[in-house]
């Protein structure tokens, strides 16, 4: 039931919107100054820092909560797992984010607008990361099974010039994709079952 609001398939626009929800934490966590604090006006009319908070929570309020119970749950099993990522991977994760936002000042510039930082964001690519090795150790792929998605993907694997790309040439990507289909089918699932192991509560 938790898991529906949160997905970490290899998708990049998937793994943004986890960034976007998470970012909701910080704007949560900004929202303790004053109630009485106008934060806007309109026509004279103000709109005060305890509306503001109200709306947040009301908004967003269950979304952020299972996320910070996930990232909670991903953090103590990865320990128990003995499971780490290195400086290396998590730069490189990183650098796959600013491309995808056209460089790493525009990347910056879209975390201002959610009140976050380069440290908030390599934050949350260590903890995807973790779930991604958490859930890849249980996932075993066949010779066959790979074989099988090259030829129900052949249009994937192609040169530019259209021309199609031999299994043996290609084999190491398939794999990683077909890898990372599976890793995005089965967190679903896997989160669900740490959810009944641990003991989580709510309030």
């Amino acid at each position: 039931m938790y898991s529906k609001f949160i997905n970490v398939g290899g998708n990049k626009k998937m793994k943004i919107k986890i960034l976007i929800l998470a970012s909701v934490v910080f704007l949560l966590a900004a929202c303790s100054g004053s109630e009485d604090k106008t934060v806007a006006t309109v026509n004279d009319v103000k709109i005060t820092q305890g509306q503001l908070d109200e709306a947040l929570r009301k908004q967003h309020g269950v979304e952020v909560l299972e996320l910070l119970m996930t990232n909670e749950i991903i953090k103590q099993e990865a320990a128990k797992q003995k499971v780490e990522v290195s400086d290396e991977e998590l730069d490189a994760e990183y650098k796959e984010y600013a491309e995808f936002y056209g460089g790493e000042d525009a990347l910056i510039e879209s975390l201002k607008t959610f009140n976050m930082t380069k440290d908030d964001i390599i934050n949350d690519i260590r903890t995807y990361l973790l779930t991604v090795k958490l859930i890849q150790k249980d996932i075993k792929l066949t010779d066959e099974e790979i074989k099988t998605y090259y030829e129900e993907n052949k249009e994937s694997y192609t040169t530019d010039e259209g021309e199609q790309l031999p299994f043996e040439d290609v084999k190491d990507e398939v794999e990683a994709d077909l890898l990372e289909e599976r890793i995005d089918a089965e967190y679903g699932n896997w989160l669900d079952e740490k959810f009944e192991q641990y003991d989580v509560k709510t309030y």
